[in-house]
């Protein structure tokens, strides 16, 4: 029982020593998910290869046009000083608007395989417009245009 009193000693000054310079290096940086955030959001996500159809665009059905208008139209309504409330907004308006395009869409195939391409790829930098960090916020509706604008790349 002696023995184990000093290794028990021991040991919990280890933690407290351990734990201390943790904390004294938490509070002189920033934490990991701080710095991640700091970084442009196209840094932050992994697209997905969007590919032709042979060297031709994909034959997209009326509705799924439509449906990547209203997400454009939806997106150009935010404003560069909007609140974290209204970038709140914006984003459930916007996930509305995908899931809806996306099943409403008929398409079948390669078309439906590289449209849900498109749209994972939207729907991983919708995950940012809900940062706390207004350069992030403002960094994810630009990358949301680029995205959107390379729609009639590949689809018409």
């Amino acid at each position: 029982m002696r023995n184990l009193i000093p290794t028990f000693i021991l040991g919990l000054c280890l933690i407290t020593f351990f734990s201390a310079c943790k904390d004294s290096s938490d509070s002189k940086g920033e934490t990991t998910q701080e710095q991640s955030e700091k970084k442009p959001v196209a840094d932050q996500v992994k697209l997905i290869p969007i590919e032709l159809n042979n060297g031709e665009k994909w034959k997209v059905d009326e509705l799924t046009n439509l449906g990547v208008n209203d997400i454009k139209t939806a997106l150009n309504e935010i404003n560069v000083t909007a609140s974290v409330e209204d970038y709140q907004i914006l984003t459930s308006n916007l996930i509305s608007t995908v899931k809806q395009t996306y099943n409403s869409s008929k398409l079948e195939g390669g078309a439906k395989e590289q449209f849900t391409n498109f749209i994972d790829n939207i729907a991983q930098i919708l995950d940012h417009l809900q940062s706390s960090d207004t350069f992030i916020r403002q960094d994810a509706v630009e990358e949301l245009k680029k995205m959107l604008n390379t729609y009639s790349d590949y689809f018409e």
